[in-house]
């Protein structure tokens, strides 16, 4: 009040008689009494005067709108929310806003607008917003001050749709009757409090878009789009036969649904007249929703598998892989040539100089070709020389930029800190130790064990093949590959290793049917070297990281008994045993117990399930995985935009396969078995 004092009359007494009404408006604290002040400030005489712009109306009946939404909810005591409500109302004075104007705004945008007419759709509880998962550490934060805390995003989002809904004369509200594969969706809890304070039912549409128990009222009412016609008539096409199927082609295209869609959302073009086509649009729909195997669902006619060409000469493991994983992926990549947008090369490259770089090592290290390399004799600051010589002149010869960090983890500790640029980079237990010097450790303690932890002494097995092409045939199918490395014992038992520089796969994953380059290379060398006895086990040599180097990842082989194939050790060698072709980490041990189970799975299943993938090939079986999304990559596969995998369904796609009497391939991990051998099984 000290501020007026130089406020002249009769001025000082109108801001006096305005304070006083103010002043009782806030001690009534009705939105009336609000209403009445407003009124006599003659805001609202003056907003309806012909003189004033049609936005200035539109602002003052937004507001009035939002005051009456506050008093319809309120117990009459409601200022306070009246003020909190106009705080947030957004409003415009653009001139050139009009009357029946159409805004589409998700719960985010709405802040406290009003509409007229308003329509909200997808109030699913999977659809309706919801607080983020947040990180456990970010908590701290959010726990520390009210001014942190986070918004609860639902139910920010209902109380916007709550105002919305209540000034509004009309309201829709909508959700989606179920998901593609027939699941209902779950009503977002706002849509299930309204039903319950209203007792209103819902009005449904069938799977042609008609109100249930209505008769279409026109255009209006029938599908609109190809891809919703599809989805409808897949109904039909799942109960009816060809002839009728025939008849809703030509009442569809009489009416010129199809004609009038055609085309309309993509740019495929066909010469085929929409009727024409829509028999095949309605079995595929039914095909694929039904989980039916069919041309609709991946398998090609003889006649399509003609005309592409493809040729099945040869094979190399890396394909068989993909085929296993997923045959629509294999038909993508090898029999259509598509190209994997955005590959990385990097890691690619990076496992080739990894390869070169080893191979060179041993080949340097053997005395001739065909002779294992024994490591006796070597102290590890000798090896860790002679291999960071050959990684640095492999450096240096490769065209590619390697990154750095990477570089680091790879060389850091190698040999001589003036000698290497890499050296003190990466430290692992107090000391500079990357992945080669942690090859060179884990070759050392296996193949010489200079400080005897193994109790029987080193392996008897020994590295002797490096890089060497093998091949051999399958139902007149040549599969071809490149061993990495191949060990042998002084009476002939095999081990084949696989270096890997990225993903490894697990036993199970070889023994139960998705992975297959080691048994592969093991019949390659039994086939194809005259020294081999007989392989008697392999494994993946992992390279990712300096603290993950193994060389027992992902290993196949068997127990044995006398003399014992595979032994075990402890994660410090301390009570290891060794003296045998293979070892074990001492929380593993071999899923197959006897060389009788493990000749059954190289002789018996491998062939087997090779043929199948041979046959399934040739056949032209290229549906989508049938394996479970993560065994078979499905987040990282360079085609899944154009895949229509339903892995929902894949247990009923493979029931429907077998009585198809085709050529297709199964894996054991995607019908959720554990193979083992049946001449064990009989045993126990």
């Amino acid at each position: 009040m000290e501020e007026l004092s130089d406020v002249e009359e009769p001025y000082r007494a109108a801001i006096d008689e305005l304070l006083a009404k103010a002043e009782t408006v806030e001690d009534d604290g009705g939105v009336e009494a609000y209403r009445h002040f407003v009124a006599c400030l003659g805001i609202k005489d003056t907003v309806e005067d012909r003189t004033t712009t049609g936005s200035q109306r539109v602002v003052y009946r937004s507001a009035e709108r939002v005051l009456n939404a506050v008093e319809r909810t309120g117990d009459g005591d409601d200022l306070e929310r009246a003020r909190h409500a106009l705080g947030a109302v957004s409003v415009t004075d653009d001139s050139t806003i009009r009357d029946g104007r159409v805004e589409v705004l998700g719960a985010a945008e709405l802040g406290m607008r009003t509409f007229d007419h308003v329509f909200v759709l997808g109030l699913t509880a999977s659809h309706f917003p919801g607080s983020a998962n947040r990180l456990a550490l970010v908590n701290a934060v959010t726990d520390a001050h009210p001014d942190f805390a986070e918004a609860d995003q639902a139910r920010r989002a209902e109380y916007r749709i709550a105002s919305l809904v209540a000034a509004a004369e009309s309201v829709t509200l909508s959700r989606p009757k179920q998901q593609l594969d027939g699941t209902e969706y779950i009503d977002a809890g706002i849509l299930a409090e309204f039903r319950r304070i209203t007792d209103t039912e819902p009005q449904r549409r069938d799977e042609f878009g008609h109100l249930v128990g209505q008769a279409p009222t026109g255009r209006r009412d029938k599908i609109g789009a190809r891809e919703d016609a599809q989805r409808a008539l897949a109904t039909a096409g799942a109960r009816a036969g060809p002839e009728t199927l025939g008849e809703y082609a030509t009442a569809a295209s009489s009416t010129e649904l199809f004609a009038e869609a055609a085309g309309s959302s993509d740019w495929l073009s066909t010469e085929a007249a929409p009727g024409e086509g829509v028999i095949d649009g309605i079995q595929t729909a039914s095909d694929r929703g039904l989980a039916r195997p069919s041309e609709h669902t991946g398998w090609l006619t003889p006649e399509t598998a003609q005309s592409l060409s493809f040729q099945l000469d040869r094979l190399s493991p890396t394909q068989v892989e993909r085929y296993a994983s997923c045959p629509f992926r294999f038909y993508a990549k090898e029999v259509l040539g598509l190209e994997e947008e955005d590959r990385d090369e990097g890691p690619i490259n990076r496992g080739h100089y990894v390869h070169d770089v080893l191979e060179r090592f041993y080949t340097e290290l053997r005395d001739e070709v065909g002779s294992p390399v024994s490591l006796t004799g070597f102290d590890q600051e000798d090896l860790e020389t002679r291999l960071l010589r050959v990684a640095v002149d492999e450096l240096q010869a490769v065209d590619d930029e390697f990154d750095d960090r990477w570089l680091f983890e790879l060389l850091a500790g190698l040999g001589d800190a003036d000698q290497n640029e890499y050296y003190n980079r990466t430290a692992v237990d107090g000391r500079p130790a990357g992945i080669l010097v942690r090859f060179i450790e884990e070759e050392l303690a296996l193949y010489v064990d200079p400080d005897g932890r193994l109790q029987n002494g080193p392996l008897t097995a020994a590295p002797v093949w490096f890089e060497t092409k093998l091949s051999f045939d399958v139902d007149g199918t040549t599969i071809r590959g490149v061993l990495d490395r191949g060990e042998t014992t002084s009476d002939g038992r095999t081990i084949v290793r696989d270096y890997k520089t990225g993903f490894t796969s697990s036993e199970r994953d070889t023994l139960d049917g998705l992975s297959f380059q080691l048994p592969i290379y093991a019949k390659m060398l039994e086939e194809n070297i005259d020294e081999v006895t007989e392989a008697v086990g392999g494994g993946y040599y992992r390279l990712k990281e300096p603290g993950t180097v193994s060389s027992t990842a992902g290993q196949i082989g068997f127990v044995g008994d006398d003399p014992k194939n595979a032994s075990w050790r402890g994660n410090s060698y301390r009570d290891g045993y060794g003296g045998t072709p293979m070892v074990y980490q001492s929380s593993d041990k071999p899923s197959i117990e006897t060389r009788a189970g493990f000749r059954e799975f190289l002789d018996d299943v491998v062939p087997q399930r090779l043929s199948n993938i041979v046959s399934g090939i040739e056949a032209g079986t290229f549906h989508p995985t049938i394996n479970d999304p993560d065994d078979a990559g499905c987040s990282n596969c360079p085609f899944r935009d154009a895949c229509d995998v339903r892995s929902y369904r894949r247990q009923l796609f493979m029931e429907n396969m077998e009585s198809e009497g085709r050529g297709a391939y199964v894996p054991p991990i995607a019908l959720g078995v554990e193979w083992a051998p049946a001449v064990e099984e009989g045993e126990n």
